[in-house]
């Protein structure tokens, strides 16, 4: 018998928050999903996008998840209960960042107990002069 693993499907995913110009339209462009913006007066902003072949209103709150299955968009709600943040790199900077806090701090109590001698100095001292 072969035990097996489910592979993880890590997937980019973006929130409409209404800031079309600034993320999501750059989001939309780096992950080469066709999109139409529109923006009138009467009807204000919207966006649509490119899912499965057909233009689909990207509503305000939503997430637009693509990933190895396509593009797709998901209520908050369903992203929430489905997905959760990929925060491994971000955890592993923080610990690596934590213990180099701690290393300089180590560095700085040894100095200040034992300063530095000069190499003259610390020569003459070990073959008394």
């Amino acid at each position: 018998m072969t035990r097996y693993i489910e592979r993880l499907n890590r997937v980019y995913a973006i929130q409409n928050n209404g800031d079309y110009v600034g993320e999501i339209i750059p989001f939309l462009r780096e992950h080469g999903i066709h999109f139409e913006y529109i923006e009138n007066f009467p009807e204000g902003r919207h966006i649509d996008v490119n899912v499965h072949g057909e233009l689909a209103t990207f509503n305000f709150g939503e997430y637009l998840v693509t990933g190895t299955a396509g593009f797709f968009i998901m209520s908050p709600e369903k992203f929430k209960r489905d997905f959760e943040e990929d925060v491994d790199l971000h955890k592993h900077i923080a610990d690596l960042e934590g213990k180099l806090s701690k290393a300089m701090t180590d560095i700085k109590l040894l100095q200040s107990r034992a300063p530095i001698q000069s190499l003259a100095t610390s020569l003459s001292n070990s073959y008394g002069k």
